[in-house]
């Protein structure tokens, strides 16, 4: 023990021979990563373009009371116009304010949904079939086939209820839109001179 504390003191005694120059030192302070955090994609009906509401959309990562602002964070691209679920890219998010160059944006993976588009359909007693509500520009590519028409009992009379069935939507773009109905319509029914009945194909829509 006392050799230990004759070491030691001998050293502390020389302390006095020596100077110290303090060394000159850099080091780097890096951006700190900001995540967006409770960004949702609004889920919308179809409607022939891929534009996408953002909402929710905030910062995860902000120290203590910084001032840093996120912009650009309401709208978005589909990354298709048509019905799914789809990938949604944003105009890149931005970052502004007092604080901004401390820092650094993590951009948002996103995904959204566009539902079918709800459609009615109408037909004559022809079976002329037409659609309600196509969005501009789909008309050549959906359209009401198919089915059939029933009137509501056999007698002769004007303006029968004439009600359809199993009519579908074929084409290119169907898959974005549902049928939600087909309207009745009505026609005539006419006596024939032998006593048989007939349909009056003039009727009325």
């Amino acid at each position: 023990m006392c050799s230990s504390y004759t070491a030691i003191n001998v050293w502390l005694s020389k302390a006095a021979n020596y100077s110290l120059t303090q060394p000159t030192l850099s080091g780097t302070i890096t951006q700190k990563e900001l995540t967006v955090v409770n960004s949702a994609v609004t889920t919308k009906i179809y409607d022939g373009n891929t534009s996408a509401a953002i909402t929710g959309a905030t910062f995860s990562g902000i120290v203590g009371s910084d001032e840093v602002i996120l912009g650009n964070k309401t709208s978005g691209t589909f990354a298709s116009a048509l019905a799914g679920t789809h990938s949604v890219a944003t105009t890149p998010m931005t970052i502004s304010g007092a604080m901004v160059a401390n820092y650094s944006l993590t951009q948002p993976t996103l995904s959204g949904i566009i539902t079918q588009k709800s459609i009615t359909g109408n037909f004559t007693a022809i079976l002329t079939q037409t659609l309600n509500g196509i969005i501009s520009g789909d008309e050549s590519n959906v359209s009401l086939t198919g089915g059939s028409a029933t009137f509501n009992n056999k007698n002769v009379a004007n303006g029968k209820t004439v009600t359809p069935s199993g009519m579908t939507l074929t084409g290119d773009k169907s898959a974005n839109y549902t049928l939600a109905s087909v309207a009745t319509t009505t026609a005539n029914i006419t006596p024939l001179d032998n006593g048989d009945l007939k349909a009056n194909r003039a009727a009325s829509t």
